[in-house]
Order: C-alpha cells, then structure tokens, then sequence
C-alpha cells in the first residue's frame, strides 16, 4: 500500500507542480498552501493546528475556513484570521464543530487573483479512543540507514494539531530520545553513530496519554554510508579480449572508495583488480592486471566484484567472458533486460559485432518447467539487425523472463552471446492496479452498491474477484468475457438463506482475460463487508448512577449511525458485578429513532443488584452492540427517607454549578456520600455522621457528575455540575 501511495502522492505532486510553473510562468507571484493539504487528515476539535503556505506577495494574507454546503454542494468560506503577515498560522479550534472543511489562504487586497486552497478536504473531529499514530517511515522490509546520513521519519496521526515525542531503540536495549516536541507530519533525522540491528521508531503523543506509534518492521544502522547498488559494465553479453583495456562502471550511494576484484568461475577464486578507487568508473587494462594473472581462453566466464573499501556486502556483475579471439559480439542492444513483448507483435533484435563473418539470430523459449530449445529466428544475417515477427502459436510460451535471444558467429557456432531472459506477454499491456476499494479501514455493507475502480495501459476487458482474507475464497464479481473500462458499479447483494457475498474480509483482485497470470493487480488494503452499514451505538441514557423506582417509566436514548432498528435488552448483574440474567425490553423489529419510554416491569433477581441497558443493530446483534453503565432499580412505592420529619428537598448540593469546592446540607445526619462520574466509576466516597461536609473538586474535570447521599439507609440522588 506505502508504495501506492507514494506513487499517487508523488503523481498528484507531478500535477500540482506542472499547473503551478504554468500559473508562475505567466504571473509571477503565488501562493501554495501547505498544511492542511494531504490525504486522510482528521484534525481534533480542542486542538491547535498550525495553518503554513508559501506566497512572494508583498501585501498581507487572510484565511479563510470553508464549510460543505449539502445542498449545493460548495463549501463556504468564512473569514479565521484577516492581514496575516507571513506565512503560518496557528488556528484555535475550540470554538469549531465536527464536519468536512476546507482551508483557503488569500491575498487581502487582490483575493480572486492570489489565492490557495485544499485539493482534498479535511475532517474536524472530537478525540476518540480509536485515534492513532502510524510510523510510514521507517516501516518496512530492509530499511539500512547509513550513520550520519539524513533521513526524513513519516508518520500518521489521525488527530492532528498535536505534539509528539520522537525515540528510536528496542524493548530490550531501551529508548533513545530523537527529538521532543515535534509538531507536524515528519522530521529530517541525522542517524546516530550507533551501528546495529533491530531498530525501531517510537512517537509518542504528548497531548493525549497513551497514544503511540511504532515502527511495523526494524531497520538497520550501518558504519557504511551505503551500498554499491549495481554494475553496469561487465554485463551478461560482455567478451572481453585478453590484450584491451575495458570501463568496469557500477552505480552506488558511497562516500567511501571501493575495491574491485575478478572471481573465476571455474575456480570459485577471487582475485584482487585494485583497492580504494573513487568516482564510479575503472579502466581496466587486462594485459597487465592483475599482476601475473591468467586468464584461461576456454570460454571461462568471470564476475566482477565491487565492494566498499570500509565494510558492507559485495555486489556481483553479471557472468562474462574474456577470449582471446579476432573479433568479437560485444554487446546485444535489444531486447533490454526489461523488455516485455507482446506475441504477434514485430521487434527489432539489434547487436554490436566486429566479426568478419555473418550471424545467427536464434530464441529459447521457457514452458514454465524448462527451456524448449533453440529456434532459429533469422540465419547468415550480415550487419547488426534484424527484425523478429514473434508467432502467436501455441508453441510458444507467455511469461516472465520466459524468453533468450542468441546472436551466434555462423564461422564458429560455438561463439556466441544471448541476452539476460526477458517477458512474453499475451496482452499488449504492461500495468494494472486497483484504485478503489483502496483504504485502510473501509467497511461495506451488503445490499449496498459500491464502485470499483482501477488503472490499466491495456484494451481487452478485465474480470473482477472477491477474494476472502481468513479462508482464500474466491467468489467471482464478473467472470466470463469481463468488463470494459476502469470502473464497475458492484451490488453486493445479500440473501439471507444463502448470501452471494458472506460477512467477512476481503480484497479485490482485477485481471486481463487475455494475459490473467501476468497482468493481476490486488488492492492492496483489506475492506470489511458488514450486515450492517453502521459503525456505533453510544448510549446516552441512563448515564450511570442512576437509582430508577419499579413500575415507573424512564426514557432510554442512544445515538447511532445505523438505518436499521435497535433492540433493547436488560442486563442483570451482583453487587459483584457479575452477569445474573438478561430480558428483552423491545425485540421484534426493534426500536427506531434514538428513544424509547420504558416502564419497568421485566422480572428481577434482587433489588440489591446492578443493572446495564444493552442496544443491539437488528441487522448485525452480535458485532455491533453497546452497553450503559450500572444504575440501580428500587421497589415500588419506597419512600427515599424513611424520617417522617425529614424533607428530601431539604438537601443541598451547592454551589452548583462549582469550580473549587462543593458543599451538601441534610436536615438530619447523612451516614455516606459519593461521587460517580459519566462512566459510572466511584471517583470519590466519604463516611459522614453529621449534616454537612465539603468537597475538593478542584481536580476534577468538566462536566456532569452524579452525587449519591446515604440518609437513614436511603439514597438521595444529586447532579452535580463541574466548571
């Protein structure tokens, strides 16, 4: 997926960057919005967020916050902050609402000429625990990092407009502090001299406790500033002559020299050609080094090999030969290594010979098992070309790397050169990769219809499966003569006897139905298909604390993003907290809307018990569900204080609301007081034995409270609102 999305990112910034040099050549002064301005941001409301562009205006910016407008679907742009100078800014979102937004960043005095604006809109959210931070970088296989070079660390947070906290180590070894605080999306790091393996990278949210972020997979520290990445000259179809001098050329990321040798092949020895050599290029003059060397002129192939002269692995040229002849095939220009050709199709075969005689052009081609043998394409050729009509037969075999191209001496058969395998394809195309469905985290319901997208370079039509994650299942989407285009509308139909697309993980694998064993691309994220398409039931009442009278009515109320009904349960548990019993309150078709009347009459074990309201989807019971939190069910007709003389509504909490201390008043001694707060949790608890105390909640956080008061074996329950 990272690759993907690189290659999006750096298309979309390929696109960005023409229109911008087109908009700067014929006007010189811009400006680019920066931050916020990537896929996937969600930014938490409560959070400072830091609003960056770029511009060269001489005069002052505004920015401006764009609202989406459901019925005419625009956004809206109102003014955060006007004759900024400059070119960040950072933006209290205390005051703001959840919704999809966007930003623009414009000149104050010419605001329809010089502006900026997201390409992609941007959520505002409230925290919630399903938050996270997701190291990108360094986060996958084979990661080596060179000590004093600089790399950038990426990472994800999904609430964005916070600061974080940035280490690198191990659980075992420890953490290394990199940087604290770090604010943003990424931080160029200069790499410790720590050489080792089996590093990771931690971020630490400083703002929200417990959210952190660690690389998926270890990287390595190197004492090398890197490795020699590949050897250009030798290549597969080199003969060099004993007498001549040759360019050994290669291609690394070194800051140090190399050292160069030659391994026969025969032999399996390596001998040494020379040692600390700068820049990327050796003349090689075979009659003199190495120094008493022999070379063997029995067709002996040799490698050439080039490593750092500080430490690191080798790096291997392709087989080649040394002869001493007159004459020679130097090099075979085409096909290149990477060469995919199409069958039915005519191509160029190209070569460089000094030879006195005429070729043979000849082809192998591999079945999947073994090489078929050699198949002449075109005999006694003189000069350096010819062109090959590649049959569509069923004699010849599609595949990677499943084809060798021979340019032989017709004077000496057993002189010859082939080129490195490349691929023989059935279709015309070369790429193909699914677009949509593509994000991490996607859910689809069933009997919901979803697009399916993707991107091909081909013209035959593709067929399109629903591969199960868990068990490998492949369920078709459209088989036989496939479909046209990039998109398909998919209904994912549901039947309850026997469903076409199960519950359950999967991906979507597109392929050509001409070439389906070289051309099929897999999304690369895994998506959910769900009974249901929401996501959560929150319950919002009863709140926790609550002490409700038998035989009473109460309200239940919930919010949810389902379209189905919601069934009612009522969960039963001890004092101890464990399950006694569940009864449904409301099944069937179950409840719509967000509330229901309940009048209490279900059987209960013990009045002395515990009880929780559960909410269940109709369409899926067991995966989406909810529970309240415990509150107590008393008998009917109980008086709340057994004192004739004593009047409940006599007792005080006060102030209310209250900031430092609270105070609370019975006309007759209290025996306990405590303190719940909107989880149901017992935050604060006191035994009393008169008719006032007081209370510190100087620590407690904003919000709403329930304050029970024990008098005379009885409860009296208040709110208490904190500021």
């Amino acid at each position: 997926m990272k690759k993907l999305n690189y290659f999006f990112s750096s298309a979309l910034l390929a696109v960005l960057l023409f229109a911008s040099a087109t908009v700067m050549g014929q006007n010189p002064f811009y400006v680019n919005l920066i931050q916020p301005n990537t896929n996937g941001i969600d930014i938490v409301i409560g959070d400072d967020y830091l609003i960056s562009w770029e511009d060269n205006l001489s005069q002052p910016v505004d920015v401006y916050l764009g609202t989406y407008n459901t019925t005419t679907f625009v956004f809206d742009y109102t003014p955060i902050e006007t004759d900024i100078i400059g070119s960040t800014y950072i933006w209290d979102t205390d005051a703001e609402t959840a919704g999809v937004y966007k930003i623009k960043v414009q000149s104050s005095t010419s605001p329809t000429t010089y502006y900026t604006e997201n390409v992609i809109a941007f959520d505002l959210v409230n925290y919630a625990s399903t938050d996270e931070i997701v190291v990108e970088q360094p986060s996958v296989t084979g990661i080596s990092w060179a000590q004093g070079s600089v790399h950038t660390i990426y990472w994800r947070n999904t609430f964005m407009g916070d600061d974080v906290k940035i280490e690198y180590g191990n659980d075992v070894d420890g953490w290394i502090p990199i940087s604290d605080p770090v604010t943003g999306n990424s931080l160029d790091w200069t790499v410790p001299n720590t050489p080792g393996p089996d590093f990771k990278v931690r971020i630490t949210s400083n703002n929200h406790a417990g959210l952190i972020g660690e690389s998926a997979l270890p990287f390595t520290i190197t004492a090398s500033s890197g490795t020699v990445q590949e050897i250009y000259q030798p290549n597969y179809s080199s003969v060099w002559d004993m007498d001549k001098k040759y360019l050994i050329s290669w291609k690394d990321d070194l800051t140090e020299t190399v050292d160069i040798a030659i391994k026969d092949m025969n032999t399996n020895t390596i001998t040494t050609i020379v040692q600390d050599v700068s820049g990327s290029t050796y003349e090689w003059n075979l009659a003199l080094l190495p120094s008493g060397y022999i070379f063997h002129d029995d067709g002996r192939k040799y490698e050439i090999v080039i490593k750092s002269h500080i430490s690191g692995p080798y790096m291997w040229s392709q087989q080649f030969i040394i002869v001493e002849t007159i004459g020679s095939i130097s090099v075979i220009n085409q096909p290149l290594t990477d060469a995919s050709w199409t069958v039915g199709t005519r191509h160029q075969i190209s070569w460089l010979d000094n030879l006195e005689g005429p070729v043979n052009v000849i082809y192998n081609n591999f079945d999947g098992n073994d090489w078929v043998g050699w198949i002449t394409i075109e005999s006694n050729v003189v000069g350096t070309t010819c062109y090959w009509d590649i049959p569509d037969a069923d004699n010849i075999h599609v595949g990677d790397n499943s084809c060798i191209i021979i340019v032989q001496s017709t004077d000496d058969l057993n002189y010859w050169v082939n080129t490195p395998a490349f691929d023989l394809t059935l279709s015309s195309g070369t790429d193909i990769e699914v677009i949509q469905p593509n994000v991490s985290g996607l859910t689809w319901a069933q009997n919901t219809e979803h697009l399916i997208s993707w991107n091909d370079d081909f013209l035959e039509n593709v067929t399109i499966d629903l591969v199960n994650e868990d068990g490998g299942a492949v369920i078709p989407i459209v088989d036989g003569i496939g479909v046209s285009g990039s998109t398909h509308v998919w209904d994912i139909v549901y039947d309850i006897v026997t469903p076409t697309y199960p519950v359950g993980t999967y991906r979507v694998r597109v392929q050509s139905v001409d070439d389906p064993s070289l051309l099929v691309a897999s999304s690369l994220e895994t998506f959910a298909i769900t009974a249901s398409a929401g996501t959560f039931i929150t319950v919002e009442q009863p709140v926790g604390g609550e002490y409700w009278m038998y035989s009473t009515s109460h309200y239940i109320s919930w919010i949810d993003n389902c379209s189905e009904n919601i069934l009612i349960d009522l969960i039963e548990y001890t004092p101890a907290n464990v399950w006694v019993s569940s009864t449904v309150i409301e099944d069937g078709s179950g409840v719509s809307g967000s509330m229901y009347s309940w009048l209490i009459n279900e059987t209960i074990t013990s009045y002395d018990n515990k009880f929780k309201i559960r909410l269940k989807s109709t369409l899926d019971p067991d995966g989406l569900r909810t529970y309240s939190e415990y509150f107590y069910i008393v008998p009917f007709g109980k008086s709340p204080i057994t004192n004739s003389n004593f009047n409940i509504d006599l007792v005080s909490v006060y102030p209310n609301p209250a900031n430092g201390t609270v105070n609370i008043f019975t006309p007759v001694a209290m025996s306990q007081v405590e303190v719940r707060n909107m989880l149901g949790q017992v935050i604060y608890t006191n035994d009393i034995g008169n008719e006032k105390t007081t209370i510190d909640i100087s620590s407690y956080d904003t919000g709403m409270y329930i304050v029970n008061i024990i008098v005379e074996g009885n409860v009296v329950t208040k709110k208490l609102f904190v500021q």
